[in-house]
């Protein structure tokens, strides 16, 4: 696998998240999503998959087993399968890696 610049991948928009690949394995897939603040980046209740978020920069908020609670940057949080939300509440880049296997 190649050496990735993750700040290379950093684009914001002000009308939603940005989501740009980093790169794909057999079985994993990373992306990198960037958030102007107040966004929120969703995914449907029947997102089968667990996902594992670093917080690159910036700070947020998720919930987690029912509570709210907040990430900063060097946090990094995991979150089972199902409807996932973080918002930002300053800019946020979040690097996620997700299993892509059914």
């Amino acid at each position: 696998m190649p050496v990735i610049d993750v700040d290379e991948k950093i684009m914001f928009l002000d009308y939603k998240p940005v989501i740009s690949s980093l790169a794909v394995a057999e079985h994993l897939i990373s992306v990198v999503i960037s958030m102007k603040k107040d966004q929120v980046y969703t995914t449907p209740k029947e997102d089968e998959y667990e996902a594992f978020f670093y917080v690159y920069k910036g700070k947020g908020k998720t919930r987690i087993f029912n509570e709210e609670v907040e990430i900063k940057e060097g946090n990094f949080i995991h979150l089972e399968p199902g409807e996932k939300w973080i918002k930002a509440t300053d800019d946020l880049v979040l690097i996620m890696i997700r299993n892509v296997i059914e």
